[in-house]
């Protein structure tokens, strides 16, 4: 497998990147409703096991509930063991497949879980929750048409199931569709209006189109039914301050997450620049706007995108991408931001989605050789060579002393059997320094 381009230090830079480790992930600022979908119970019953005699069924039916109980207490791969022979007893036991699926997400093995899924839906193909469940994964790695796909059968299947509406509106959200997503959010908030995911999820997709005013009135209200959820207060905080300008009220509202959630680093983080900017005099017309704040977003998006290459450098890529996302929030025109959090998407195995971000850091900045690098790398990886190659060869013309540009052709060179133009190019990149 073709290396990655990643970050060095806290710059941009023409380098390698260190082994990473592929985790799940899921996009932070609008997050799907995870307590109503994992673990959730099945939104109908499964039938009773069916086996070939009364013995064997019970027998699974004694698997299926040891392991039940090591999910209960947290030990997930013995609970799969548990899982594993009561499938063996009953191939057709669905329900095993399901409590299966949950402990694979548990420990992170994102793929197994939906392959569990699969079989419910298989097996049970009415099964709700097994459709939902499989969406939010499908999110997790970046698999948005697959995850909606999913949505609308459970919706078809049951058109009042609440939590699936909230997932699809969530989703609308972080795929920019605010305008669909307000139409899900509504049908859920109309089924369901105690639930404050309905009214979070319509907040951000007012935010998303502008209507801060209306952004707050659902905040408030998703408050009120959940006041002890610090993602509310903190994203209220956001639009007080970046968009009405409405500053006390937003140190207000970080402090009370920082209260509710004492070890996030995003909150106090923001909460300090807002009040040194207040402090310093920086800011001082409370007049409402329609963009965020360019004082704050230019002071704090370099910083969140430097936050972002620690938290990557010690292995965290889902955090990096956090504050990777809150840097393009402040400013959308961040280039920057845009390669880091393509790097952060490729060490999670998301390279269609990282590709994504390299060609919005290309439209931005279409002179950088490392952004090339970056994308033909995960072109590479796709197998999609002709791209890759296209991009390592502009790389090259922008920057004939890259080393790394060299290097990664001459590999996928190897890949096609060119060993003349391999041998050329490795050998260019060894002149060049380079060293794996």
């Amino acid at each position: 497998m073709l290396l990655l381009v990643a970050c060095g230090g806290s710059q941009i830079s023409d380098t390698l990147p260190p082994e990473v480790k592929i985790l799940p992930t899921i996009a932070a600022l609008t997050p799907l409703p995870t307590p109503t979908v994992l673990p959730a119970p099945l939104a109908k019953p499964l039938p009773p096991i069916i086996t070939s005699t009364p013995e064997v069924a019970l027998s699974a039916n004694s698997h299926l509930e040891s392991g039940n109980k090591y999910v209960t207490q947290g030990i997930y791969q013995k609970a799969i063991e548990e899982y594993d022979e009561a499938i063996r007893l009953s191939p057709q036991n669905e329900i095993a497949y399901m409590k299966r699926g949950i402990a694979y997400v548990r420990l992170g093995q994102v793929e197994r879980a939906i392959q569990d899924y699969t079989e419910v839906i298989r097996l049970a193909p009415s099964a709700t929750q097994a459709y939902v469940n499989r969406a939010f994964l499908y999110y997790r790695i970046g698999q948005s048409e697959k995850a909606l796909k999913d949505l609308q059968e459970a919706i078809q299947l049951e058109p009042r199931l609440v939590e699936a509406f909230i997932a699809r509106s969530a989703l609308y959200n972080d795929l920019g569709q605010y305008e669909q997503s307000i139409q899900d959010s509504d049908k859920a908030i109309q089924l369901a209006p105690e639930v404050a995911a309905g009214y979070s999820n319509r907040a951000t997709a007012y935010s998303g189109l502008g209507q801060y005013e209306r952004a707050i009135e659902d905040y408030n209200e998703a408050i009120r039914l959940n006041p002890v959820y610090p993602t509310l207060y903190y994203n209220r905080g956001l639009v007080y301050a970046d968009y009405l300008g409405q500053y006390k009220l937003a140190l207000g509202d970080m402090d009370k997450a920082i209260d509710l959630d004492p070890n996030n680093h995003n909150y106090k983080e923001y909460r300090k620049k807002v009040a040194e900017l207040v402090r310093d005099g920086t800011l001082t017309s409370p007049a409402p706007t329609t963009q965020p704040s360019t004082q704050i977003s230019e002071r704090s998006a370099n910083d969140y995108v430097d936050k972002g290459i620690d938290f990557a450098e010690d292995g965290d890529h889902e955090g990096a991408i956090v504050q990777y996302d809150e840097a393009i929030r402040l400013a959308p025109r961040n280039s920057n931001a845009y390669i880091a959090r393509g790097w952060a998407y490729a060490a999670l195995g998301r390279y269609e989605r990282a590709i994504e971000d390299y060609d919005e850091a290309i439209r931005l900045d279409p002179k950088f050789a490392v952004t090339f690098v970056s994308r033909g790398s995960a072109y590479g990886v796709l197998e999609q060579f002709d791209r890759a190659i296209k991009d390592l060869d502009e790389a090259t013309r922008l920057n004939p002393q890259y080393s790394v540009a060299y290097h990664l052709r001459g590999l996928i060179y190897e890949e096609l059997g060119k060993s003349k133009e391999a041998e050329r190019d490795l050998k260019k990149a060894k002149e060049l320094g380079f060293t794996p």
